[in-house]
């Protein structure tokens, strides 16, 4: 995979933190190399800041089918865009309608990745494998690969705003034991707290249980612990700047810590 020439990358999540963050940091935001994810466009904060990375993963931006959100990340991508972004984007996906249709802004370059999971087993034969791209860590959301191919890139000190992985303490239970997410992201138009069944959208009969609930949230927390540990073989520095974060794997800097150590 091609190497980055810069030591230091800016990632964000979509968490609602993130939006203080940025407004607390935003000239050096701006002057950084910045990674973003997902429908980070629909943010007003996309083309002031210009991201020069953009993380894609989850197979809803891939499908036949597009989602009202998917299709406005798409226009958006291919029609407004004038700097250069390069898409990281799995392997299976660069035959999509998504891809090709996003491959009319020249603007636009990609990289698609073996999105390939190795699971279980010895950490160095799986670190061989990351090491020469025939497998990554069980990425269970997209902030797991966005800090994974930030490593693979070369990329020394990774700074992470805007994760909190607080969504489980964020469901209840309605009286027909289904379960209720109060949910808000950065680029949201209404700021404001919406609620949401949990299930398959493809099928309403089939409904998430506290059970899958808290199976994905352990798969997410271990994503993250294999991180860390294939950091610090690999000699990288992550750094969690995100507020009311459960993350407890990277060391943790608050404004004027970020500040201090970015512009060192």
């Amino acid at each position: 995979m091609e190497k980055s020439a810069k030591k230091n990358m800016i990632v964000l999540g979509n968490g609602p933190s993130l939006q203080q963050d940025i407004l607390n940091n935003q000239e050096i935001f701006e002057k950084t190399d910045l990674g973003v994810v997902n429908h980070f466009c629909h943010s007003e904060f996309f083309f002031q800041l210009k991201p020069e990375n953009y993380f894609l993963l989850d197979p809803g931006f891939f499908n036949e089918q597009l989602s009202e959100p998917v299709e406005k990340t798409y226009r958006i991508l291919k029609n407004d865009v004038n700097w250069e972004i390069t898409f990281y984007l799995p392997w299976n996906s660069r035959k999509s309608a998504f891809v090709q249709g996003l491959r009319k802004n020249k603007n636009l370059k990609f990289r698609f990745v073996n999105y390939v999971t190795a699971k279980g087993g010895f950490r160095a034969v799986n670190h061989w494998l990351y090491d020469r791209n025939l497998a990554m860590p069980q990425c269970q959301n997209v902030v797991i690969y966005m800090l994974f191919l930030a490593m693979r890139i070369g990329v020394k000190r990774i700074f992470l705003f805007g994760a909190e992985n607080n969504w489980h303490t964020n469901v209840k239970v309605n009286k027909e034991n289904y379960l209720v997410l109060t949910d808000l992201h950065l680029y949201q138009e209404k700021k404001e707290y919406t609620e949401r069944i949990l299930g398959d959208p493809s099928d309403p009969a089939k409904k998430t249980t506290m059970t899958d609930l808290l199976e994905s949230s352990l798969k997410v927390f271990k994503g993250y612990e294999v991180l860390s540990q294939y950091a610090q073989t690999k000699q990288v520095q992550i750094y969690n700047c995100s507020k009311n974060s459960l993350l407890d794997r990277f060391e943790r800097l608050d404004d004027d810590e970020f500040k201090q150590i970015v512009l060192s």
